[in-house]
C-alpha cells in the first residue's frame, strides 16, 4: 500500500558508584514530581499524543524543519489567542499556518527560513555579572519531493551560526561561520521502512531542545554534531527502530572525524508512555566512547501535561589515558499554565568518573516556554550551577537567558 504523507501521520498517531546513580535519578523524579506536573515541547509532545517525531518532522528523529502537518498542528494546537488571532478558528490557523500563509506552494517544494537570538546574563545582580547577546541561528532550508507521494525527497539547510566558544579569542584557522547541519535524501521504502543518507544528526537518546544538556554535549549531539552517514527507520504501531551507521562530518579534518555506529529502540507502553534504550559509539584519533542510555516519555492526565526523563553511560578512552566510565542524568518537566504558555522545570546531573570520588556537575532550571503567535517561540530560563569537587567550596552561579525563535 502507497502512503501519502497525510496517510502516514495517520498511521503513526494511532501507532555514581551504582547506588549514588540511582539515588540521584530518583531524587530527579521526586524533584520534578513536587514542582509539578508537565510537558509540552519537542520529545514532550507525547503528553498530546504525538508519540513519533516523523509525524511532525522530515527527519524521524526529529528536528530540522517542520512537514505540512507539524507547522498546522503547531499553529492550530499550540499557539495561544490571548493575544492575537483571538477571533480567528484553528482551522484557519492551521491553514495560515504554510512558508506563504495560505497560499499553497508546488507540490514538490518545502522552503523554510529560521533565525534565533539568545540574550544571555551570568551571576545576574552580582559583581561578576556578564551579559552577552548572540546570534544563534540564520537559516534557509529546502525539502525537494520527487513524486506527489513524498516517497522520495531532499531536505538540505544552510545558514550562519555563532563561532564556538572555544575558538573565540584564539588565533589560527577557525571553523566557518557559515554551514549546512543537514543535507540528506530519504526514501519511503514502504509504509513502515524510511531510509537517509546524507549529512544528519546523529540518533542517540533524547533530543531534548537545550542543545547544552549534559546529555547532549558530553555525547556530542549537540546543534553542530551532524555527521555523514546512511540511518534506516523501522516504525510499527507500538514501536520505533533507528540504526546509524556514519563516517563522521566530512567538512572536518579527517583525524577529527567521529565514525561509529548508532541505535535506538523505543516502544510505546501506552498511548502517551514510550520507554527506549540507546546505544552508541564513535571513534576518532583521540578519543573513543561507547554510550548507553534509557529514557522514557510520559503524557500526564491532562492534555498537554507530561514528563521525559534520561539515565546515560558514557565509557571514555582517550588516547594514552585510562578509560573513564561516567554518567548523567535528566529530567524535563513542563506545565501547561494555559494554550501556548507552559512552565519549564529541569534537574540534571552528570560525573565524568565514576570509579573516583571526584567532581560532579548538577544544573536545576526553571523557565517559561510559550508561543505567542504563530511562527513564534519565546524561552525565558533561569539556570543554577553547581559543581561539587571533594575538599573544595565553589560558589553557585546562575544564567538567566532570553530566546526567541522565528520560523517562516
Amino acid at each position: 500500500m502507497r502512503l501519502t504523507l497525510t496517510k502516514s501521520m495517520t498511521f503513526f498517531l494511532r501507532v555514581r558508584h551504582r547506588s549514588q546513580i540511582q539515588l540521584s535519578f530518583l531524587f530527579s523524579i521526586v524533584l520534578g514530581l513536587v514542582i509539578s506536573s508537565a510537558a509540552y515541547a519537542y520529545p514532550d509532545f507525547i503528553a498530546y499524543g504525538y508519540r513519533s517525531c516523523l509525524t511532525c518532522h522530515f527527519n524521524g528523529d526529529g528536528g530540522g524543519a517542520l512537514n505540512d502537518y507539524g507547522r498546522a498542528v503547531w499553529a492550530s494546537e499550540f499557539t495561544s489567542k490571548a493575544i492575537f488571532n483571538r477571533h480567528t478558528s484553528d482551522d484557519k490557523m492551521g491553514e495560515n499556518s504554510g512558508f506563504l500563509g495560505p497560499v499553497q506552494l508546488p507540490w514538490w517544494i518545502r522552503p523554510g527560513i529560521k533565525t534565533r537570538d539568545l540574550y544571555m546574563v551570568t551571576n545576574p545582580g552580582s559583581k561578576k555579572q556578564n551579559e552577552r547577546s548572540i546570534d544563534m541561528q540564520r537559516e534557509v532550508n529546502v525539502a525537494i519531493f520527487f513524486d506527489k507521494d513524498q516517497r522520495l525527497m531532499f531536505y538540505g539547510d544552510y545558514g550562519y551560526r555563532p563561532l564556538p566558544q572555544q575558538y573565540i579569542g584564539v588565533s589560527g584557522k577557525k571553523p566557518s561561520k557559515w554551514i549546512s547541519r543537514n543535507a540528506y535524501m530519504r526514501w519511503q521504502y514502504n509504509e513502515k521502512l524510511f531510509l537517509y543518507a546524507g549529512t544528519m544528526d546523529k540518533v542517540f537518546g533524547i533530543k531534548n531542545v537545550d542543545h547544552t544538556a549534559y546529555g547532549r554535549v558530553y555525547t556530542r549531539t549537540t546543534m553542530d554534531d551532524q555527521t555523514d552517514g546512511v540511518k534506516a527507520h523501522y516504525i510499527a504501531d507500538q514501536y520505533e527502530i533507528f540504526g546509524q551507521i556514519f563516517a563522521g562530518n566530512l567538512a572536518q579534518t579527517e583525524n577529527l572525524r567521529e565514525k561509529g555506529f548508532s541505535f535506538k529502540y523505543e516502544k510505546a507502553l501506552k498511548e502517551k508512555v514510550a520507554w527506549g534504550l540507546s546505544v552508541m559509539s564513535t571513534k576518532n584519533d583521540y578519543v573513543e566512547k561507547q554510550m548507553a542510555s534509557t529514557e522514557f516519555r510520559m503524557g500526564l492526565r491532562n492534555p498537554g501535561d507530561g514528563l521525559i526523563g534520561e539515565i546515560g553511560f558514557i565509557n571514555s578512552s582517550a588516547k594514552g589515558s585510562k578509560a573513564e566510565l561516567g554518567y548523567y542524568t535528566l529530567l524535563e518537566n513542563m506545565t501547561k499554565l494555559v494554550r501556548g504558555y507552559n512552565l519549564l522545570a529541569t534537574f540534571e546531573n552528570y560525573k565524568e568518573d565514576t570509579s573516583k570520588n571526584g567532581t560532579e556537575n548538577y544544573r536545576y532550571g526553571v523557565g517559561l516556554l510559550a508561543f505567542p503567535w504563530i511562527r513564534t517561540e519565546l524561552r525565558l530560563q533561569l539556570l543554577n550551577y553547581r559543581t561539587l569537587v571533594p575538599g573544595q567550596a565553589n560558589p553557585d552561579s546562575w544564567v538567566a537567558m532570553g530566546q526567541i525563535h522565528l520560523s517562516l
